[in-house]
C-alpha cells in the first residue's frame, strides 16, 4: 500500500520534473496519465447535426416513436407510429446514427396509430410494442428479437373510447409490464364512455391484458398524455395527466395494486392547451418533478414549459424561472442529461416553427436555453425520442415529422473533455450531488472545481478539475489525477495511481499495491 501527503508546487518546472521522475518510474501507461488534461467542461453544450443519411422517410403522419433494442446487436432502434397510414415503422439502428427498415416493416395495426409504447410483455426478453389506434384498441405486437414484430394471438384489447396516447410500467409491483391509456372526451358516447379518463390494463407476463378494478380512472378534459413516476414516497407508480381542453394537471396516486386516487391539491392549473407531459427529477433532491409543454401559457400566445418541482409527497409547485420560453406551438419534449453533467435537461418540439428547443438544466429546477438552440428539423414535428445512436457517450434526439413523414436523425455535436487519453463518460460539477460512477469502467472529468466524484469499481479513469475536488474509488485498477487545486484522493482496494495536480494535494491509497506521485 501507498500513502503519501505532502505539498505540490505549481510551476511549468514542476510539472516538467514530476512528469520526467514518474515517467522514469512507471513507465508509458503513467506518463500518459500526467501528460493527459485534468477534465474541462462539455464545449458546445445542446448543440446537434443532423446525421448522414437524415431525414429518414417513414409512414404517413408519424405521430409517435418508441426506442428500445429491437434486434439484440446492443444499438438504439426506432419504432415509429404513423397515424393515417395506421401501421408502425421499424428502423434498426447501425450504432453510427443510420437506420434502415427492418425486414416486414412496416406492420399494419389497423386504423390511427396514434401512440407506441416498448416493453417486454411476454417475458422472453425480447422488446414488444403496444400501439393505440382511435378505434378504441390497443394493438399488441410482439417482438422477434431480430426486428421482426407480429399480432399475439387475441392482441387487440379494448382501451376505451378515442385513445390518444400510452405508456408502460409496473402499475400492480408483479414484476410484468402493464399499460395505462389515455382517452379523449366523446360525445356520442354516455359516461362513463365519452372519454376524459385513463384506462389501467394489467399485464399477465405472456403478453395478455385484462383491465384494472377500478378502471377506468377519471382525468381531466381530453387527457392527452401521461408521466408514469414515483410522485409520493411510497414506492408505487403514479400518475400525471396533461388535460388539453381543462388546462391542468391530473395527480393520481397509485396503491400498488392497480387503483388510483387524486392527490391533495390536484388538478393542478397549467398553461392553455398542456400538450405533452413528462416526470424525472430536475432540482436533485430525489423527488420526482413535471415538465408540461402548453400551447398558450398566459392567454397571450406565449408557448413554452412550465416546471413543477415535486415535494416527494404528492404535491407540487412551479420552479423559480418557471416557465421556460419554447417555439411556436411546443408538444412532445423529452427529458435526458444531453451534457453529461448528470443533470437532467429538456427538448421540445415546436410543431408550427418546426424546431426543437432545448434547455440545459442546472440541477435546481432552471434551465438556460442552450447556444445552438432551437435546432432546425422538417415540417412539423409531433414526436421526440433521446438515446444514444451513434456509439458515443453524449444523448441524440429522434424527431418524427408529420407533415413530411419523416424522421429527423439530431446527433449531439457537444465536444466531450478527455481524461487520461479517453473522453469522458460523465462530467462532474460543483454545487451539486456527488457523481457516482457506475460499476462499468467509467472516464469522469472535473470542470470547475470543488467536486465529489464517487466510483464504484470498475477500471475508472478519473480527471479532476478545477480543484478543491475530492475524489474517492470503489475498487477496481483506477487511475486518478488531482486538478489544479487542493485535491483529495482517495484509492480503493485495487492497484491504483494516483497523481498529484499543481495544487496542495492530499494523496492516500487504498488496501491494493498503489502509486501515488507528485502530492
Amino acid at each position: 500500500m501507498g500513502i503519501a501527503s505532502s505539498s505540490g508546487q505549481a510551476g511549468t518546472r514542476r510539472a516538467i520534473a514530476t512528469l520526467a521522475v514518474a515517467t522514469a518510474l512507471c513507465g508509458a501507461a503513467l506518463a500518459a496519465v500526467l501528460d493527459a488534461a485534468a477534465g474541462s467542461p462539455v464545449r458546445d453544450p445542446g448543440s446537434f447535426v443532423e446525421a448522414s443519411g437524415s431525414p429518414v422517410p417513414v409512414g404517413d403522419f408519424p405521430s409517435g416513436i418508441a426506442k428500445a433494442d429491437f434486434d439484440d446487436d446492443d444499438d438504439v432502434d426506432l419504432a415509429v407510429a404513423n397515424r393515417l397510414s395506421g401501421d408502425v415503422t421499424i428502423l434498426l439502428g447501425d450504432g453510427e446514427g443510420g437506420f434502415a427498415e427492418a425486414p416486414g416493416s412496416p406492420v399494419d395495426v389497423g386504423s390511427e396509430a396514434a401512440s407506441i409504447a416498448a416493453a417486454r410483455f411476454d417475458g422472453d426478453q425480447d422488446f414488444d410494442l403496444a400501439v393505440v389506434n382511435h378505434s378504441q384498441h390497443v394493438t399488441i405486437l410482439l417482438g422477434d428479437g431480430d426486428g421482426g414484430f407480429s399480432e399475439r394471438p387475441g392482441g387487440v384489447v379494448e382501451a376505451g373510447v378515442f385513445p390518444s396516447s400510452v405508456v408502460a410500467a409496473d402499475i400492480n409491483g408483479d414484476a410484468d409490464s402493464d399499460l395505462v391509456v389515455g382517452n379523449y372526451e366523446n360525445h356520442l358516447f354516455p359516461p362513463p364512455y365519452s372519454g376524459n379518463h385513463l384506462t389501467i390494463l394489467l399485464g399477465d407476463g405472456s403478453g395478455g391484458f385484462a383491465e384494472a378494478p377500478g378502471s377506468p380512472v377519471s382525468a381531466g378534459t381530453d387527457p392527452l398524455w401521461i408521466a408514469p413516476a414515483k410522485l409520493d414516497g411510497d414506492g408505487n407508480v403514479d400518475l400525471a395527466v396533461a388535460n388539453l381542453n381543462s388546462d391542468d394537471v391530473t395527480i393520481l396516486l397509485g396503491d400498488g395494486t392497480g387503483s388510483f386516487v387524486e392527490a391533495s391539491g390536484s388538478p393542478i392549473p397549467v398553461g392553455n392547451d398542456p400538450r405533452w407531459i413528462a416526470a424525472e427529477d430536475l432540482d436533485g433532491d430525489s423527488d420526482s418533478d413535471l415538465a408540461v409543454a402548453s400551447e398558450d401559457l398566459d392567454d397571450t400566445g406565449a408557448a413554452g414549459v412550465a416546471i413543477l418541482l415535486g415535494d416527494g409527497t404528492g404535491g407540487f409547485a412551479e420552479a423559480p424561472g418557471s416557465p421556460l420560453r419554447a417555439g411556436h406551438a411546443p408538444g412532445p419534449l423529452t427529458l435526458a442529461d444531453l451534457d453529461l453533467d448528470a443533470r437532467t435537461d429538456l427538448a421540445v418540439t415546436n410543431l408550427k416553427s418546426d424546431d426543437v428547443s432545448v434547455f440545459l438544466g442546472r440541477g435546481s429546477g432552471r434551465f438556460r436555453e442552450a447556444e445552438g438552440s432551437p435546432v432546425q428539423v422538417e415540417s412539423e414535428p409531433r414526436a421526440i425520442a433521446a438515446g444514444r445512436l451513434d456509439g458515443d457517450p453524449l444523448v441524440d434526439l429522434a424527431v418524427g415529422n408529420s407533415n413530411s413523414d419523416e424522421l429527423s436523425v439530431l446527433l449531439n455535436d457537444a465536444r466531450l473533455p478527455r481524461c487520461a487519453g479517453r473522453e469522458a463518460t460523465m462530467i462532474a460539477s460543483a454545487g451539486r450531488a456527488p457523481i457516482r460512477g457506475t460499476r462499468a469502467p467509467d472516464v469522469v472529468a472535473g470542470s470547475d472545481g470543488g467536486e465529489r466524484i464517487l466510483t464504484r469499481g470498475g477500471a475508472d479513469r478519473v480527471c479532476a478539475g478545477g480543484g478543491n475536488d475530492e475524489i474517492r474509488t470503489a475498487g477496481g485498477r483506477d487511475l486518478i489525477r488531482a486538478g489544479d487545486g487542493a485535491d483529495t484522493l482517495q484509492g480503493g482496494p485495487g492497484r491504483d495511481r494516483l497523481v498529484g495536480g499543481a495544487g496542495r494535494d492530499d494523496c492516500r491509497g487504498g488496501k491494493g499495491k498503489d502509486v501515488v506521485r507528485g502530492c
